[in-house]
C-alpha cells in the first residue's frame, strides 16, 4: 500500500469524528436527575415563573414555555400547578478576580510540590492548578401545587465546560430535562444533542 492510499484511508476514517466535533448542535454531555413526588397528567397547564429576574432565567423560561407548548402542555397564569425555572451559571474564576501566582523569592513561580508560608496571611500558599473547566451551567425546574403548597416534581440538569456558549447549552438542556417531566430519574450523563 503506498502513502497516498494510506492517507486517503486515514482521511475517510477521521472525517466522521471531525464532522461531529465541528457540529454546532453537538454540545457534549450533561448530568440529569429528577424526582417525582406526585402525578403530572399529560396536557396539564402550568403557571411558569422565573426564579429570579435575570436574563439567564428569562431566556430559560422562554425556552421552557416553548418546549411545554410543543409537548402539549398548557401555560396559564390561573393554573393550579406552578413551575419555577432557575438557570444558574457558576464561573470557575470571576472576571474581575486577580490570579496571583505565588513565587519563592526568585522570579520562578512555585511548582506543584513547593510550599511557601505567608506571614501576612498566616497560611501556606499552595500552587493552584489552572481550571480544567470553565463554568457549570445548571437548570433547575420545580413544580408545586398552588393549593396545597406540595412539590410534585423537581428536576435538574447541568453541564460543565468552556467549549460551548451558554445559549447553545441552554438550548439543548431544556428539552432533555423536560423529557423527564413527571418521572423520577436517577442521576446519569446524557448527550445534549
Amino acid at each position: 500500500m503506498n502513502v497516498k492510499h494510506l492517507f486517503a484511508a486515514l482521511v475517510l476514517v477521521i472525517s466522521p469524528w471531525s464532522a461531529v466535533a465541528q457540529d454546532p448542535s453537538n454540545v457534549g454531555y450533561g448530568s440529569v436527575s429528577a424526582i417525582a413526588y406526585g402525578e403530572l397528567a399529560p396536557g396539564t397547564p402550568f403557571d411558569t415563573l422565573a426564579a429570579e429576574d435575570t436574563d439567564l432565567d428569562a431566556n430559560a423560561l422562554q425556552r421552557v414555555n416553548q418546549e411545554l407548548s410543543e409537548r402539549g402542555y398548557g401555560i396559564s397564569r390561573d393554573a393550579t400547578l406552578v413551575m419555577i425555572v432557575d438557570m444558574t451559571l457558576v464561573r470557575a474564576e470571576g472576571q474581575d478576580d486577580r490570579i496571583e501566582v505565588p513565587r519563592s523569592g526568585t522570579d520562578a513561580p512555585l511548582g506543584k510540590g513547593d510550599n511557601l508560608y505567608s506571614t501576612e496571611r498566616s497560611t501556606i500558599l499552595n500552587y493552584r492548578e489552572a481550571p480544567r473547566s470553565g463554568h457549570l451551567l445548571r437548570l433547575d425546574i420545580s413544580v408545586y401545587d398552588r393549593k396545597t403548597g406540595l412539590y410534585l416534581w423537581r428536576g435538574q440538569i447541568s453541564r460543565d465546560g468552556l467549549d460551548v456558549k451558554v445559549e447553545q447549552a441552554e438550548e439543548r438542556m431544556v428539552p432533555v430535562l423536560l423529557e423527564h417531566l413527571g418521572r423520577t430519574q436517577q442521576a446519569e450523563d446524557v448527550p445534549l444533542q
